[in-house]
Parts: structure tokens; sequence; C-alpha cells
């Protein structure tokens, strides 16, 4: 699991993480070579990156799952409707942004997407002239609680890491007046799969 993000008013909030899946395809004699020398040796390739999007409004948490996602943008609202932008390798691909559309992300064209980006020199300045707030949470943060009022309820979000033997393990939960609700769970460790599994996650 990536760095996490929530964006959120009096009414609604948004929460993104990213999702990474790394591995080493190989014949299984190699694998289990690389696996002895993992401690001086071993480097996984990036496979797929995914990103997902928890949409929590009235009461009600909605879950979008974006395979092959580039998670590692920022969002913001503007204007009535929140956006998503992630940073390019080619100055011509600039600027790379989405707006949020019930449910998915659609791409603006360039047009459109310079004349937002002009608006504001920096996310944080966007995401409080909107009246809007924001918090990251790391990776390497082993419990953040982050306290939210959207509309009549109370709610916060709580990110817990703990150290396994080989991994470390993330839990994400969403706690309002009277329930709890598991989000995410996630760890670091790495698991044998065959040629065709590893092929379906790198698509």
């Amino acid at each position: 699991m990536n760095n996490l993000e929530v964006i959120w008013n009096d009414k609604e909030a948004f929460i993104k993480v990213g999702i990474q899946n790394s591995g080493v395809a190989g014949s299984l004699p190699r694998l289990i070579w690389r696996e002895l020398l993992a401690f001086v040796s071993f480097k996984a390739d990036l496979v797929r990156e995914d990103m997902i999007v928890w949409h929590v409004e009235d009461g009600v948490t909605k879950r979008h799952h974006f395979t092959g996602f580039q998670s590692g943008g920022g969002m913001f609202p503007y204007g009535g409707n929140i956006y998503y932008t992630v940073g390019v390798d080619n100055l011509a691909d600039w600027p790379a942004l989405w707006r949020w559309k019930e449910s998915s992300f659609e791409q603006l064209d360039k047009s459109n997407a310079k004349t937002i980006m002009a608006t504001f020199s920096i996310l944080d300045e966007v995401i409080a002239r909107e009246g809007w707030h924001e918090r990251k949470i790391y990776f390497t943060d082993n419990k953040v609680a982050v306290q939210m009022r959207l509309g009549t309820n109370n709610v916060v979000l709580v990110v817990e890491g703990k150290n396994l033997e080989n991994s470390q393990m993330k839990v994400v939960r969403l706690l309002t007046d009277s329930t709890t609700q598991a989000l995410i769970k996630t760890d670091s460790s790495y698991n044998w799969v065959d040629r065709k599994e590893y092929s379906e996650l790198a698509k």
C-alpha cells in the first residue's frame, strides 16, 4: 500500500490509496535461488499499480477500484467538482487532469485542464480556497486517526500499522457513531503464484 490521502468538507470525503503489485517471474529453481540471496540482491519489478477511492457521503461509503491507474497524484476540489492530477515525464503531456463523475474519473482535454491548473500554484491553495481539508498519511506512519464531521455524522479514518516477521501490515478502518467499517488490509509480503496468475496481474 502506498501513501493514503483524504480530502473532505462538511458533507463528503474522498479517500485515495495506491496499491502496488510487484514480483519476479522465472523458473522455480531461479526464484528459489533469488529468495535465498534476498538479503543482498533481491529486487522485485513493478507489475501493476492500482488506485482505490472511497467516496463517503450521507453515511454511505462506496469503493471504486481503478486497475492500472497511477496513484501518486493528488485530488482537489474546484468549482463544485473533484479533480485528480498526476505528474508527467514528458512536458507535452502536461497537465494530466481527470474529473470525478459519479463513480469514475474522466480525463479532461489539454485546453480545459490548463485553464483549471492556471488558477492556483499548489494543491493546498485550491483545497483551502474551496473550503475543503486535506490529510496525507504516509506508509511509515504506525497509527493515525483523522476526525471528520460529515453532515450529522462524526467520522474517524484510522490507519494502523503492524510489524510482522518479514513484512509490514496496514489496516485502514472507518469509524462512525454507530459502525466500524474495514476499508482495506494489506501487507508487504510476497506470495508464490503460477505464471498465469502473474500474467493476469500484469494486465
